[in-house]
């Protein structure tokens, strides 16, 4: 745990200074680190271009490379480091912890009744706290997380079936269980999982509709019988989102005090894991959004249309690309100021996403100019959809501060052909048809 913090510190040492240039010296004095694992570790960052590098007087100075990312993502990625930072403070906490058990270890050692059973509990507990921090660092989904915790809990925690529950809109379960446990066994951990977690969240009821969002199943066969022992305790997936894990076991031997200590510490660990995962995807998000409208931005466009374009090539699945542009934009923004343009740029991207399907990708290519990606669409039907977006942007009031706003598109419309060898190429084709969209009178559908 303690390796992540260096590197974490020597890139918060770059983002705390921006648009300068900070030396090597001074990095290896805030790190703490030797100059030779600076240098290695800045060579990893230049690698993957995140550098500006420059030599003055005989030293390296150094600075991030942050054209093109925005404000908004700036500030989430400082964000996300505090977050990282206050989970390796909760990290060495955990190894304070640690140390505590280690020291228990040592003196129970000379009570011989009870020596080597607890010698083998307390060092499965320890491993197992030392991998799930590692766990949680790389997981991106709550599924891996539990899947990768879960499997490793047993060798800390004797148990036969473990359940995770979340609240959501539904009662989201995960479950895991050793090889040969009937389904009736299941039902009733899933049952008494709902009970527990009303009764502890006071709540007078839990939903009735659950999923099964994971079930897991392990080699190893469990003894036969039912259940005869319990423990659970909570966990927050989010400040509106409870959870709750329970373990049950078979065998009629009470779970411990110290198992029950490993699960409420586990519990806070999956909290951890939860908000990081939850500031990953905040970040994700934001890479491949358009701020103002809330779809796609041009990058994402790039990436999905180069995937669909090769799937439709390979299975001669047919493919569909709309490129869309406001006609007479400026002079909306002329007339009303951009205030109002935005609006309508906000508006007609919510008209489009109205008449597209859930496999339909739309993006914004750049200022008003829109693409839609119609995948397992012939050009007679994407024809179609083409002429009912013309012809509701045309209907449509776009709201004005005191008038509303009319607009039209024009819409160049291109479907995939075998002598299409590059993605480039349809988005030529479309791209072209556009064009002539504009130049023969706007607020019209060409094709090709």
């Amino acid at each position: 745990m303690a390796i992540v913090k260096p590197p974490l510190r020597l890139l918060q040492t770059l983002l705390r200074f921006p648009n300068e240039f900070v030396g090597e010296r001074f990095l290896v004095q805030e790190s703490g680190l030797p100059t030779r694992v600076v240098r290695r570790l800045l060579s990893r960052l230049n690698l993957n271009q995140l550098l500006i590098k420059e030599h003055r007087e005989g030293e390296t100075y150094y600075g991030l490379k942050l054209e093109g990312i925005s404000t908004s993502l700036l500030k989430l990625i400082r964000e996300f480091l505090i977050e990282e930072e206050n989970l390796i403070q909760n990290y060495e906490k955990l190894e304070i912890q640690q140390r505590i058990y280690k020291q228990q270890l040592e003196a129970k050692e000379n009570e011989a009744y009870k020596a080597s059973a607890r010698f083998v509990t307390y060092l499965n507990a320890l491993v197992f706290l030392e991998e799930i921090s590692s766990i949680i660092l790389r997981s991106q989904t709550f599924s891996q997380v539990f899947k990768e915790i879960f499997r490793r809990l047993f060798s800390a925690v004797n148990y036969e079936i473990g359940v995770a529950a979340i609240l959501e809109d539904k009662l989201n379960l995960y479950i895991i269980r050793k090889s040969s446990i009937p389904r009736d066994l299941i039902e009733k951990s899933i049952y008494l999982t709902k009970e527990m977690m009303g009764v502890t969240l006071s709540l007078p009821y839990l939903l009735q509709d659950y999923i099964i969002m994971e079930e897991i199943e392990e080699a190893e066969v469990a003894p036969s019988g039912k259940i005869q022992h319990r423990i659970g305790t909570t966990f927050q997936k989010d400040p509106m989102t409870p959870g709750y894990i329970t373990l049950f076991r078979i065998e009629d031997e009470p779970f411990l005090a110290d198992e029950k200590q490993v699960l409420d510490i586990l519990a806070t660990q999956m909290a951890l894991a939860c908000q990081n995962i939850t500031a990953l995807q905040k970040i994700q998000q934001l890479a491949i959004t358009d701020d103002l409208t809330g779809i796609y931005n041009k990058r994402y466009f790039r990436q999905a249309f180069w995937k669909e374009f090769e799937r439709a090539s390979r299975y001669n699945i047919p493919l569909s690309l709309m490129m869309m542009d406001l006609d007479h934009f400026k002079r909306i923004n002329d007339k009303y100021g951009h205030q109002i343009g935005d609006v309508v740029l906000s508006e007609f991207a919510a008209l489009v996403l109205e008449m597209t399907r859930s496999t339909d990708i739309f993006a914004r290519y750049g200022g008003e100019e829109f693409s839609l990606i119609l995948p397992h669409t012939p050009l007679d039907a994407s024809k179609e959809i083409a002429e009912r977006i013309r012809s509701r942007v045309e209907q449509y009031a776009f709201p004005g501060e005191e008038f509303p706003v009319h607009c039209t598109v024009s819409i160049g419309l291109a479907m995939n052909k075998e002598e299409y060898k590059s993605p480039e190429e349809l988005i030529s084709s479309a791209d072209l048809n556009l064009y002539k969209a504009k130049t023969m009178g706007r607020n019209m559908v060409i094709y090709s």
